[in-house]
C-alpha cells in the first residue's frame, strides 16, 4: 500500500495539485498522461520544460511535427510548437514542407484564434514564392470575407506586407473596390491602414483619393476616423484643408465624432488647420451638444482643447494688434 508521504512525493511537480488530491490520485493508480502529439516533441518543447530550445532542437521538432500540422495549429500549445518549428527549420524546404499541410485549410485557419498565428508565421518565414497556395484560397473563398474577419485580417496584413503587389492583386482589388466599408469596419480598417503603409504608390493614392472625398461621412464612425487620421499622413495641405471644411458643413456630426478616441483625435488637429471663425462655428455646434460631452473622457478633452486653442489664437491676434501700434510720443 502506498504511503501518503510516499505518494505526495510521487505526484508533486506532476499533477500540480492539492496534496490530498495528489494522495487520492495516487491510491487510485492514476498518473498524468502526456498528450499523443507531445510524444513527437523533444523534451524541451514539451509543455512544462524550463529549458529554452535551441536551433537543433527546433529543427528536429519540424521533422518529427510532419503530418501533424494542421491538428496542432488549433490548439493553444501546439500552435507554439509549430511556429517555434517554422522559425528554427534548418533549411527553406522544410519550412516549406511544413506550410503546404495547411493546404485546403487556409480560410480555416485564418479565422482560427490559434492557427493563425501559424499561417503569420508560415507568411514571414516561406519566401513568396512559395505562398500561391494561400493566396489562391483566400480568393477562392472570399477576400473579403477573410480581410473583415477578427483574425483574418491580420493574415491578409501580412500578405500585403510580404509578397509583391502582383501576387496579391486580387486580394488589394477586393479592398479597394469598397474603401467605405472596410474602413469603417473595426477589423478592415487595420486592413485599409497597413495598405495605405505598403501598398503601392496607385494604391494609396485611390485610398486618399476615397478618403479625401468621403471624409465627413467616415468619421461620422470610429473606425473610419481611424482610416481617414492614416490617409491624412500622405494629403497634401490644401486637402487636409478641404477634408476638414467638410466637416464644417455637417456640424451635427461634430459632438458625436468627439466621443471616440480616434474621433476626438481628429477634431483637435482640425483645430490648427482651421480659422478662428472656423473654430467658433466648431464651438457652437459642441454647445449644443455640451451635457453628452461632458460625459465622456474624449469630449472633456476636446472641449478643453478647444477653449486653450480659442483663447490662444485671440491672445496672440491681440498681440499683434498692439504690436502694430505706433509708440506714443
Amino acid at each position: 500500500m502506498v504511503s501518503p508521504a510516499d505518494a505526495g512525493e510521487e505526484c508533486v511537480g506532476t499533477l500540480g495539485l492539492a496534496y490530498p488530491a495528489q494522495v487520492l490520485l495516487a491510491r487510485l493508480g492514476m498518473r498524468r498522461r502526456e498528450e499523443m502529439w507531445e510524444a513527437y516533441l523533444p523534451q524541451k518543447l514539451r509543455p512544462g520544460s524550463t529549458s529554452s530550445p535551441d536551433a537543433s532542437d527546433t529543427g528536429m521538432a519540424a521533422i518529427r511535427l510532419e503530418g501533424r500540422i494542421w491538428v496542432l495549429s488549433q490548439q493553444a500549445q501546439g500552435c507554439r510548437w509549430v511556429q517555434g518549428a517554422l522559425q528554427g527549420a534548418s533549411t527553406e524546404e522544410e519550412r516549406i514542407a511544413l506550410a503546404q499541410e495547411l493546404r485546403s485549410h487556409v480560410v480555416e485557419a485564418s479565422m482560427h484564434q490559434h492557427a493563425n498565428h501559424v499561417l503569420q508565421q508560415c507568411i514571414e518565414t516561406i519566401t513568396p514564392e512559395a505562398l500561391d497556395f494561400v493566396v489562391d484560397e483566400i480568393v477562392a473563398a472570399s477576400a473579403t470575407l477573410v480581410a473583415r474577419h477578427k483574425y483574418g485580417c491580420r493574415v491578409v496584413q501580412r500578405l500585403v506586407e510580404r509578397c509583391p503587389p502582383t501576387q496579391i492583386r486580387p486580394i488589394v482589388e477586393s479592398i479597394l473596390e469598397d474603401i467605405g466599408g472596410f474602413s469603417c469596419n473595426p477589423y478592415g480598417t487595420h486592413v485599409v491602414q497597413n495598405l495605405l503603409q505598403h501598398g503601392t504608390p496607385d494604391d494609396r493614392r485611390r485610398l486618399v483619393r476615397f478618403v479625401a472625398g468621403n471624409f465627413a461621412s467616415l468619421c461620422a464612425v470610429p473606425h473610419g476616423c481611424s482610416a481617414a487620421a492614416t490617409a491624412m499622413a500622405w494629403m497634401s495641405p490644401e486637402e487636409r484643408h478641404d477634408c476638414f471644411e467638410a466637416l464644417l458643413a455637417e456640424p451635427r456630426r461634430l459632438p458625436a465624432m468627439a466621443l471616440s478616441r480616434p474621433g476626438a483625435s481628429l477634431v483637435v488637429r482640425a483645430f490648427d488647420e482651421l480659422s478662428l471663425q472656423q473654430c467658433r462655428l466648431m464651438a457652437a455646434a459642441f454647445a449644443e451638444g455640451a451635457q453628452v460631452l461632458d460625459a465622456s473622457p474624449h469630449g472633456r478633452w476636446v472641449l478643453d482643447c478647444l477653449q486653450r486653442f480659442v483663447e490662444d489664437r485671440l491672445c496672440s491676434a491681440a498681440g499683434r494688434a498692439s504690436a502694430s501700434k505706433p509708440p506714443k510720443s
